[in-house]
């Protein structure tokens, strides 16, 4: 078994992220499929880490980083997350979904939701988000999952 650790992203993890973001099963399951350019990545990182409303949580076992949940916080949390090519299919994607979960549930209050959306293609991301106990809502061009508190 692993022991997998999460800690708030910081500068120093732009690479990785950069990385992960151009992966080619990213951006095909993606809404916006387009590559992205590193100035236009490092931007937005730093943009995101300096943000009270985003939060970057970096996964990791050993040290090494294994994948990334992205929180964008309005009137709901907007949860979007990746999985490193060399640990997919392990079961992580659920696991960091409910870490992340309950961190963004302590931080923020559990009056807001987490939310988030799947192509319906992408079958893994479908159940990561069925398994940590968030709720599938059928949009006809997308799947939303849910999670609540109250």
């Amino acid at each position: 078994m692993f022991n997998l650790e999460m800690r708030p992203a910081c500068s120093s993890d732009v690479e990785v992220y950069y990385e992960w973001v151009n992966d080619v099963d990213v951006r095909r399951n993606s809404f916006n499929s387009n590559e992205v350019k590193f100035e236009d990545h490092q931007r937005w990182f730093n943009l995101k880490l300096n943000d009270a409303n985003s939060e970057l949580l970096l996964f990791l076992i050993n040290s090494n980083p294994v994948g990334q949940v992205r929180i964008e916080v309005t009137e709901y949390g907007l949860i979007n997350f990746s999985i490193d090519r060399g640990h997919r299919g392990l079961g992580l994607s659920s696991k960091m979904l409910i870490e992340s979960s309950n961190y963004f549930f302590s931080r923020f209050g559990e009056k807001l939701s987490l939310v988030g959306f799947v192509k319906k293609e992408n079958i893994p991301s479908q159940k990561a988000f069925k398994k940590a106990g968030f709720v599938e809502i059928d949009l006809k061009d997308k799947l939303k999952y849910e999670l609540r508190k109250v």
